[in-house]
């Protein structure tokens, strides 16, 4: 629900230790952030799938390709002119799978996955 404020929300995983081989996340998801219709069609919010070697101090987002468009890029939003989760799900209400292929860029590590969002009040 939209609360009026501005503000942030992210599920942290335990720490996951990667294999030697390729390293591959599947994601069952949806999602419906403000903007991205007809009749707002600023992507005002949006969430991130990141991910982090030094146990939550920094993070990198790695959903790529995944994404479907970018935060508006002077809305005061955190991830603004980042591409990010935007707009509503393929299929909203159902969910959708997208999976992550890092390849061996993070083989042999301990990592966290971080889910975020962030959102803007409705005005």
């Amino acid at each position: 629900p939209d609360s009026g404020g501005a503000g942030s929300s992210s599920l942290v995983s335990d720490p996951i230790s990667v294999g030697a081989g390729t390293f591959t996340i599947t994601l069952a998801h949806r999602y419906q952030f403000e903007g991205g219709t007809a009749g707002d069609p600023t992507f005002w919010d949006g969430g991130q799938i990141e991910i982090s070697t030094d146990g939550g101090t920094n993070w990198t987002s790695i959903g790529g390709a995944a994404y479907d468009g970018n935060v508006n890029g002077a809305s005061g939003n955190p991830m603004e002119g980042q591409p990010a989760f935007v707009g509503t799900s393929t299929g909203y209400p159902a969910t959708m799978v997208d999976t992550l292929n890092l390849g061996t860029t993070y083989a042999s590590q301990t990592v966290r996955l971080r889910f975020a969002f962030f959102v803007l009040p409705s005005w």
